[in-house]
């Protein structure tokens, strides 16, 4: 999913520059690449928290000092 996202936003980020692209279209390309660029760090940090999760780092215990 993140290699989709992450192919989509150069295209966006294309029709957006483009002179023939209408104001409207303009504004709905703007929203969704904004959606798209946040959605990218969720994925991120999920993934993070996955591998955290899957090296025990919540599940070890603290030694008190």
């Amino acid at each position: 999913m993140l290699g989709a996202i992450q192919a989509v936003i150069p295209q966006l980020s294309e029709m957006i520059l483009e002179l023939n692209t209408s104001e409207e279209e303009r504004k709905q390309c703007l929203e969704d690449l904004h959606k798209l660029k946040h959605a990218v760090s969720c994925y991120e940090w999920l993934q993070r928290f996955v591998n955290d999760l899957q090296n025990e780092v919540y599940f070890t215990e603290r030694t008190e000092e």
